[in-house]
């Protein structure tokens, strides 16, 4: 009798556990609005974790880019960037995706990442941005710019490769061609565009 009052007792502690947990809300996130072409600065706090989130959202109606959001972070000196995303009309429509940045560059004092992320078709959707950054000293900054193209430098390796090629093929066309047409009169000696000798060892 004692082990099924002790069991029901547990029983219901359980419960009202439980249905206390399920009553606590998390605060809800608050996003600092970045709008289309819009640059932000940052300044980085030092914190006990060496760690700080920033969250921001942006209309994807308001980007005018065709079939993207680009979205660029600039950090001054060494530190762990790393930046999660969503789309959707209500913040808590889905999860955050974390994104790679396809490229890095260096302009000037900052190292650029180059971030992009397919536009999706619905309308009066919003871009939720969550970026996270470790390691970095105090006072450092960080800077979030929504932009509408971005320098692609392995198109222009591409297209300086494919170019080459071309002229290439076009100078080895020609010189067959020439050496195709070319007309050899033995009686007129000026005619011999071409000279054709067999050489030996004597030659050289």
């Amino acid at each position: 009798m004692k082990k099924i009052r002790n069991t029901n007792i547990i029983f219901l502690l359980l419960i009202y556990i439980i249905d206390i947990s399920s009553c606590i809300e998390e605060a809800p996130i608050e996003y600092d609005n970045l709008e289309y072409l819009e640059t932000k600065t940052y300044i980085l706090n030092k914190t006990e974790k060496n760690e700080m989130i920033f969250y921001l959202k942006i209309k994807v109606d308001t980007i005018l880019s065709k079939n993207y959001c680009y979205i660029n972070l600039g950090q001054t000196n060494p530190q762990v960037l790393s930046l999660e995303y969503k789309f959707g009309k209500n913040s808590n429509d889905s999860s955050f995706t974390y994104l790679k940045n396809w490229i890095t560059i260096n302009d000037g004092s900052q190292h650029i990442y180059y971030y992009e992320m397919e536009k999706p078709e619905e309308k009066e959707y919003n871009l939720y941005l969550k970026i996270t950054v470790k390691n970095y000293y105090d006072k450092q900054k960080l800077t979030v710019e929504s932009t509408d193209s971005q320098f692609n430098f392995y198109l222009l390796i591409g297209l300086i490769i494919a170019s080459s090629a071309i002229i290439v093929i076009i100078v080895v066309i020609l010189s067959f061609y020439c050496i195709y047409k070319s007309k050899v009169d033995t009686n007129d000696p000026s005619s011999y565009n071409v000279i054709f000798v067999p050489v030996g060892p004597s030659d050289f």
